[in-house]
């Protein structure tokens, strides 16, 4: 990601030029959160997930839209990882860390279900297979 601030004077101080640049990051950032919650609505008009391949997107809101939108709709968060749970369960109304696809044969979740990047397609497949419904999500490639 290239970041360009053009400022008119090259006679301004350090703590003017920083602050400028914490302006134009936190801008693009908000910019990228805005943009992800919008793919996540798509993702979720259309029942898939969206694959996303841009490193760049960590620490964005990815996780924030995923929460929000499942909190909103009474839908269960599909994980793979107990730390997600230390690092937002907090905020979250229904959580499912699936770690391998043997421990959900048969997983009936009670609600229909938002995938968070790093599910295993195997896991996505099972739980479908067992009567769940797949409303959307990220995926990393």
């Amino acid at each position: 990601m290239k970041i360009t601030v053009e400022l008119d004077r090259f006679t301004l101080n350090r703590d003017i030029l920083y602050k400028d640049f914490e302006k134009a990051l936190a801008k693009v950032a908000k910019e990228k959160a805005e943009k992800l919650k919008q793919l996540l609505e798509l993702s979720i008009e259309m029942g898939t997930l969206i694959t996303l391949t841009d490193e760049q997107l960590r620490g964005l809101g990815k996780t924030t839209a995923i929460i929000e939108t499942a909190n909103e709709l009474n839908a269960v968060v599909v994980v793979t990882s107990s730390s997600y749970h230390s690092a937002h369960g907090w905020k979250i109304k229904n959580l499912a860390v699936i770690s391998n696809v043997e421990s959900c044969r048969g997983l009936r979740l009670g609600s229909d279900f938002i995938v968070d990047e790093g599910v295993d397609d195997e896991i996505i497949k099972e739980l479908i297979r067992n009567g769940n419904k797949l409303l959307g999500g990220f995926k990393r490639l």
